[in-house]
């Protein structure tokens, strides 16, 4: 993954991790890391993270 990889700590213990990368943002489950990874748009990302927080 990317230096720039990010741990993002959810409720209930679920975790991804994030690594933005220019346009692009790579999203895994830390915890099973076999499973593959999705890729969005940062502003895909940006509106995801905006719906997740209640705005």
């Amino acid at each position: 993954m990317l230096a720039e990889e990010q741990l993002q700590r959810v409720r209930r213990r679920d975790c991804v991790e994030v690594a933005p990368a220019f346009s692009t943002v790579y999203v895994r489950d830390s915890k099973n890391r076999a499973l593959p990874s999705i890729t969005v748009s940062a502003e895909r990302w940006t509106a995801f993270v905006g719906f997740a927080a209640g705005r």
